[in-house]
């Protein structure tokens, strides 16, 4: 777990500054903390295994406070899905963590196909000639919504992860 000299709480800036004189020595002690871990697995509403997404530890304090500075000094830490949709979370400074499953970086956008484009598409594939060397303007966008443990999208309905030090939490899947 990342320490600050003179931080109150262990992984979380700010610490304290050290001035020195030229010269000047100073005997600092700063214990190192043994990470906590947090792994599982995620899989669609199918059953099947999520990979690529991105999963984060947050810190539910920090989280729910809504501080915007819960993003680095231990307030949030992620991994990514492998194939399997597995996941493994370490480093993890001790408190309450929630525990969200989302798309990565590069995510697309999704969008429903509308008839006109269907059409569109099937007089290309036969070769009919058309009027428009594009398909027909799309309809709106959205994308995948966050998820939660235990499995849900509504952040306050969550489950909170409680976390000491060094220890390793399996199964926590979403």
């Amino acid at each position: 777990v990342r320490a600050f000299y003179g931080s109150r709480t262990p992984g979380m800036g700010p610490g304290v500054a050290v001035a020195l004189v030229a010269g000047q020595r100073l005997e600092v002690r700063l214990p190192v903390m043994r990470g906590a871990v947090i792994s599982g697995t995620v899989r669609t509403p199918t059953g099947q295994p999520a990979a690529n997404l991105s999963v984060q530890a947050v810190n539910d304090r920090l989280m729910r406070s809504r501080a915007a500075s819960f993003f680095g000094d231990g307030g949030m830490m992620s991994a990514i899905t492998d194939d399997r949709g597995a996941y493994r979370i370490y480093g993890l400074p001790p408190g309450e963590y929630v525990i969200v499953a989302q798309p990565g970086a590069g995510a697309q956008e999704m969008r429903p196909v509308t008839p006109e484009e269907v059409q569109w598409a099937t007089r290309q594939i036969s070769g009919v000639a058309t009027d428009t060397p594009t398909p027909p303007s799309t309809g709106p966008t959205s994308s995948p919504a966050p998820v939660y443990h235990p499995g849900t999208p509504d952040a306050g309905a969550a489950a909170v992860i409680t976390l000491r030090p060094g220890e390793e939490r399996l199964g926590v899947d979403i």
